[in-house]
């Protein structure tokens, strides 16, 4: 090292943040070019909390740890029965099926 240099750690460095309950799912709810950003701006630990997740607890859903892990904390079977009630959900919306004076 050079002398009169010194590595000086940030308080990031040395403890990262713990993640708001604003940014704990992100990028889950994005659109793949949302989600590619995103991932450019969080720190490894951050990009593989779901995989970590799934290895510790098994799948979010059904707590299975011999399945694979496919994303989001899920198996396959489970990803697919997420994405399903999601879509459906989404489309309910857009077709009126909410009531406007339910909060959003």
């Amino acid at each position: 090292m050079k002398s009169g240099f010194k590595i000086v750690k940030t308080p990031a460095e040395v403890a990262p943040p713990k993640p708001s309950d604003a940014t704990l799912l992100e990028p889950w709810f994005r659109s793949r070019a949302e989600t590619v950003a995103i991932k450019k701006l969080q720190m490894y630990a951050e990009r593989q909390k779901f995989a970590d997740f799934f290895e510790l607890n098994g799948c979010l859903r059904c707590a299975a740890k011999d399945k694979p892990h496919c994303g989001q904390g899920l198996c396959a079977s489970c990803h697919d029965w997420f994405s399903n009630h999601l879509q459906r959900a989404m489309r309910a919306r857009q077709d009126g099926e909410f009531d406007s004076n339910r909060r959003q």
